[in-house]
């Protein structure tokens, strides 16, 4: 017995098959977390984008982009600016399938890094190998907080100068912390023993 197959009829259920797999939105969720909820000044901020309920074929119709306050630094950890490099380094982590993490970390942080870092999941939508379209799936940010030692004061009749004075901005000083929240310095801790 001879089977003849309709060349159309495959074509038909390919496409069938493709456009239900299209049709069925995984469940893609973003977690931003960071190594800490603070980072001293000049060490490094590093930020984790934990991507859950990929499918296999996912990784072909997103785009995972990181952004800090705003701007625009990478897609797929590549840097969009050669200038970035010295300021921001990048890597994929992947523990398990379905699971995707992106490593996100800015390098010797700064007063002026302060702000946000946010993940940013996209559904790049292509034809014919070009980008058309952006839908973003999903995103979140994580908070960048810098502690950094103020070296514009004195202990008695402290002078503080500049706009830029961050709340929770920690120098230990001997045995005494000195704490700046906006612009009122309070002290706090033990008298220093003589």
């Amino acid at each position: 017995m001879k089977v003849e197959i309709d060349k159309h009829l495959i074509s038909f259920v390919i496409i069938g098959i493709c456009l239900l797999q299209d049709g069925a939105h995984s469940q893609i969720k973003v977690a931003v977390s960071s190594e800490s909820e603070f980072v001293n000044e000049g060490d490094d901020f590093v930020a984790y984008c934990n991507i859950t309920g990929l499918r296999p074929y996912d990784i072909l119709r997103i785009k995972v982009q990181w952004l800090h306050n705003g701007k625009r630094i990478s897609d797929y950890c590549k840097l969009l600016d050669y200038d970035l490099y010295s300021k921001y380094s990048c890597r994929l982590l992947s523990p398990k399938p379905g699971d995707l993490i992106v490593e996100q970390t800015i390098l010797n942080v700064q007063l002026e890094d302060a702000g946000f870092l946010e993940c940013e999941v996209v559904e790049a939508m292509r034809e014919y190998s070009q980008i058309i379209g952006k839908d973003i799936e999903a995103k979140q940010s994580v908070p960048i907080r810098i502690r950094g030692c103020l070296n514009c004061f004195t202990l008695f009749g402290a002078s503080l100068s500049g706009s830029n004075i961050l709340p929770s901005i920690s120098c230990p000083l001997v045995t005494n912390s000195y704490y700046v929240h906006r612009t009122t310095l309070e002290v706090s801790g033990r008298e220093p023993s003589s």
